[in-house]
């Protein structure tokens, strides 16, 4: 028998989303009710995933324990919106940049310490992998699910010489989503996917060094 998999989303401040809603108190246990009569199981996703979760999210993962329900990691269940076709993230400008495409290379650039002179690397045949971590950055900080931030400006020739964040990703021809965010407006989701990606870059980059296979960084 086919097992119902509710996406359940934790916020950096502890709020539940369902659904891409936020579900409030007074809806907390009509879920918990409804997910019991339909045996469903919780896929639970939390902002920030990769780093310390906050002490309110905490809270919320203890509540759902206590439910009895039964929670799942995202990466035991099916991708959100199908396989990640393409990633881009580039703090600009020349700061940070991890971009990958379904069957090609990672590119992953980034400045050691502020305000020195960037590295890049260019792993190469790792682009399906690096999706897949995308994939999970994507969804566990609700970035669909908010509104695209000045989409047209998103990797212009004007905001790519200004400070700021640039996002884009696909899901197939179909599913597009770009945004840019002037310096220090981006809000907390968005960091905590810009620090996810840095995180993983730095995992490939640490991983390929252990292997004796790092590529030449170059500034």
């Amino acid at each position: 028998m086919r097992v119902k998999g509710i996406r359940v989303k934790i916020g950096w401040d502890g709020a539940m989303y369902v659904d891409g809603g936020r579900l409030n108190e007074n809806g907390f246990q009509a879920f918990v009710d409804q997910a019991k009569e339909e045996r469903a199981v919780v896929i639970l996703y939390r902002e920030g995933v990769g780093m310390e979760p906050s002490a309110e999210q905490r809270a919320t993962i203890e509540r759902l324990k206590a439910t009895g329900l039964e929670l799942i990691h995202p990466v035991d269940a099916p991708p959100e919106w199908g396989p990640l076709q393409s990633f881009e993230l580039e703090l600009t400008p020349s700061r940070f940049r991890l971009s990958a495409e379904a069957g090609k290379d990672m590119l992953f650039a980034y400045a050691p310490q502020p305000g020195e002179k960037p590295l890049a690397y260019v792993f190469k045949g790792v682009g399906d992998s690096a999706l897949q971590n995308l994939d999970l950055l994507i969804s566990s900080n609700r970035v669909v699910e908010g509104k695209p931030h000045e989409p047209d400006r998103a990797f212009s020739e004007e905001t790519l010489a200004r400070r700021g964040m640039h996002v884009r990703f696909t899901y197939g021809p179909r599913k597009i989503w770009q945004a840019w965010f002037e310096e220090d407006s981006a809000p907390r989701h968005l960091e905590n996917l810009y620090l996810g990606c840095r995180s993983l870059g730095l995992h490939v980059v640490k991983t390929a060094a252990d292997q004796g296979e790092l590529p030449p960084g170059r500034a």
